[in-house]
């Protein structure tokens, strides 16, 4: 097995950290929304998985601890996918886009 330096051993824990907080605020998310789940499309869930990890990447930890994702409702949902769906048109993260996800999410408070 190859040594990893210091460097690619970092970039390893900020991935596993990553994953680890979007898969806690999707499983929020599910229980929150129970049966209705069922209308956020496979590729949707995508989308918001991948959006929540930009934002996850783009924010201070503080404010992502901040976030009550058992507190989202279906409409927050959507509004998440639809910005995620831009994002991936543009390819990075605007300070706007950022700003219209953060208020999104800031409204579970």
């Amino acid at each position: 097995m190859p040594r990893s330096n210091d460097s690619d051993l970092g970039r390893r824990i900020f991935v596993v950290q990553k994953e680890k907080a979007v898969e806690d605020a999707l499983d929020k998310i599910r229980r929150r929304v129970g049966a209705d789940w069922c209308s956020v499309s496979p590729i949707d869930c995508d989308v918001l998985k991948e959006t929540l990890g930009e934002i996850w990447t783009a924010i201070e930890r503080p404010r992502w601890s901040t976030y009550r994702f058992s507190k989202l409702t279906l409409a927050d949902i959507h509004s998440l996918v639809a910005a995620g769906k831009e994002l991936r048109t543009k390819r990075y993260m605007t300070d706007a886009m950022l700003q219209s996800l953060d208020q999104i999410l800031g409204r579970s408070q």
